[in-house]
Formats: C-alpha cells, structure tokens, sequence
C-alpha cells in the first residue's frame, strides 16, 4: 500500500515582515545628521599615531644580573652608534624580535595603549627623527626610533555625512520593524483562526505557499526547517491556528496558518 500512497502535503499562508524590505520613512534632515555628529563626533576622532621601529635586545626571564648588564651593554652600544639612516639595516643584523627583524624593525603606526607602558611612555617624550635609549619592557631592552608623527584629526560633518545618513536610516527602519513586528505578533495572539485580520489592521499582504511535504520545499519559505516543523505541528495542522513568529533572520520573521 506504501508504494501507491503519496505522502502528506500542505499548504500555507504566510505573512512576513523583513526590515529589509520596510519602506523607509523620510531621509534624516541635515539638522537631525548634526545633531548626530554633535552627539557621537568621538567616535570620529583619529588618534595620534606615530611610527615606530625598534631594535630588540632579549632579556631572559629568569636572566641573572650579569646577562642583564650584558643585555644593556649591547643595546646601549647599538642606540650610541644608530642613525636613523642605518637603524633598519641595525636591526635586521642585531634585534631579537623575530616579527619585526625582517621589516628592518619597523612596527608600523602605533596609537597610544597598544605597547608596553615603559615603551609607550618613552615613544611619548621623542621627537620626530629621534633614536631613544634603552627602554627595559618584560621582553628586553628596546631602542625605539621614531620615524614620523601623524596628528590626531577630527573628521569633518561633510566626511562623515553618508555614514552618518546611513546609521540612521538602519535605525529607522530596525524601529520600524519592531513595531510592526510587536504589533502582528500580538494581532495573531488575539485571533489566532485567520491572518487576515492582522493584515488588514497593517497593511500586509497575505501570500500563499504551494503544497509541501514534511521534508519541506526546495524554495521559498517552506525550504526552512523551522517553518515545516510549525507547519506540520499540532497547534497548526491539528489544532487550525496560527503559528507564533517564526525567525528566518536579523530583522525578519513570518507568521503561517494551513
């Protein structure tokens, strides 16, 4: 009998609400944006960064005094001697950092807060063109070179503006699908024997599925897992009611009734 017998289909109407796809309000007004900027202008704040090499003298943890004084004799003669023309060439031949040795020591542009504050607090007092000396961190002695400075900038409303813009239209709209959202998911809660009342009362579209089985469909809704298991549940199948929300993703969720 199995082999004459086709398996169990349904079908389903739907209403879905997917942020994505809300109508957006009206674009934010210029004002609204400055405001904005006004409000979170420190989140467009570059920092100050300087760029930084460094040549790498090892000091062991457990290093005894005398491996400590020779760890400082040898980075002392290295800072005598370097120039910032010859400090790349110094610290491919000298440094015992392996990440940066290669590079000829650089460490790229550096903000504050990123380095050890032994080495952080020197590579604050230098100039531009400066070779330090010595600084002692938990890895060894560093001799820094600080090869430029970059200001810290503030980036201009006009920079920021389409950012900006966009933040808020996002915002705009994961406001909106909230609403509508809470609104549907109560609407069927209230009467669970139909969708159309809740799509009256919003303005959404009620739309139909084909017949599926219980593996589910290869598209549309009915390929997700979840709305197959609500579909073919005893509060919808058995029972004739409306199924809770269901979430196929950030912002987008579908109600159905067989």
């Amino acid at each position: 009998l199995a082999d004459y017998t086709d398996p169990e289909r349904v079908s389903v109407k739907y209403i879905e609400v997917n942020g994505a796809d809300l109508a957006s309000a009206s674009a934010p007004s210029d004002e609204e944006l400055r405001k904005r900027y006004a409000d979170e202008k420190q989140r467009f704040v570059q920092p100050e960064q300087r760029l930084v090499s460094h040549i790498l003298i090892d000091v062991p943890a457990n290093a005894t005094p005398e491996q400590q004084k020779a760890a400082l004799a040898k980075a002392n003669d290295i800072a005598a001697h370097a120039t910032p023309e010859d400090f790349a060439e110094l610290a491919r031949k000298d440094s015992q950092d392996l990440g940066s040795k290669r590079q000829g020591g650089d460490l790229g542009w550096l903000e504050r807060g990123v380095t050890n504050p032994a080495f952080e607090s020197d590579l604050l007092a230098m100039t531009k063109g400066q070779i330090a000396k010595p600084v002692l961190s938990p890895e060894g002695y560093h001799i820094i070179d600080l090869r430029d400075v970059r200001s810290g900038q503030v980036k201009t409303f006009a920079e920021v503006h389409d950012q900006l813009a966009a933040e808020a239209t996002k915002t705009e709209r994961q406001s909106q699908y909230s609403e509508v959202a809470g609104k549907l998911t109560d609407l069927v809660y209230q009467d669970p024997s139909s969708l159309d009342p809740a799509a009256k009362a919003l303005g959404l579209t009620v739309q139909t599925t084909p017949m599926f089985p219980r593996s589910g469909a290869t598209s549309g809704i009915a390929s997700n897992k979840d709305v197959v298991k609500a579909a073919f549940s005893d509060q919808v199948l058995a029972q004739g009611n409306s199924s809770d929300p269901i979430n196929l993703g950030t912002d987008h969720i579908v109600v159905i009734h067989v």
